[in-house]
């Protein structure tokens, strides 16, 4: 039987899954309190899977690194538009 990740071995599809955790993270972090964020709740509103969000970022750490510099890189894109 075939893993049902196979699909992340493709580069579009696995930067597809990147992509939409880290805009459900920033989503969850402009919209509460705390950057304390529970994978589940970013699973939750990436709707995607526990499993694919392990095999993209590995940990919790991992995710937390991409959402930095994802915000890092829109910040820096404003201030060049300016």
């Amino acid at each position: 039987m075939a893993s049902p990740l196979r699909y992340l071995d493709d580069p579009v599809a696995l930067a597809r899954e990147r992509q939409a955790f880290i805009t459900a993270a920033l989503d969850l972090l402009a919209a509460t309190d705390t950057v304390d964020l529970q994978v589940s709740r970013i699973v939750a509103r990436a709707g995607r899977h526990n499993a694919a969000f392990y095999r993209v970022f590995g940990s919790k750490d991992g995710l937390t690194l991409a959402v930095v510099e994802e915000a890092t890189r829109r910040t820096a894109a404003v201030v060049e538009r300016r």
